[in-house]
């Protein structure tokens, strides 16, 4: 689901930038907003060994579990959170199934993280 070979163009320019980049001598970062149990991250982590992945989740037994999925891949960083737009808070309102959840900003809860904050996050 998340290979990219069967839009070649795509792929293509992916590989490319994570090329230039690590040729650049920076450390490319993915950021998986909403990371869930943590799939995409690990095939990130698979597919662009040399890249850092921020793997992001709001909900607590989403991010339990992806705590123990990812474990392996020292390439990848989960934080407890959600992305936004504007740093802040959400609330996470969960009927107990992870792929069934919505988040309510708040003044207080799970933070809320832009993107330049999940890649600041990045060791190294």
């Amino acid at each position: 689901e998340y290979d990219l070979a069967s839009v070649p163009v795509a792929e293509a320019r992916l590989t490319a930038r994570y090329t230039e980049i690590l040729k650049s001598g920076s450390l490319p970062v993915i950021v998986d907003c909403g990371a869930n149990i943590g799939a995409a991250s690990i095939w990130y982590a698979r597919k662009y060994p040399k890249a850092r992945i921020v793997a992001v989740e709001p909900e607590d037994g989403n991010y339990d579990v992806l705590i123990e999925n990812v474990r392996a891949y020292p390439n990848i960083v989960p934080l407890k959170a959600a992305v936004g737009s504007e740093a802040g808070f959400v609330e996470v309102q969960s009927l107990g199934l992870g792929w069934v959840g919505q988040t309510f900003r708040s003044t207080e809860g799970v933070p809320v993280l832009t993107i330049p904050d999940c890649v600041a996050l990045v060791p190294g």
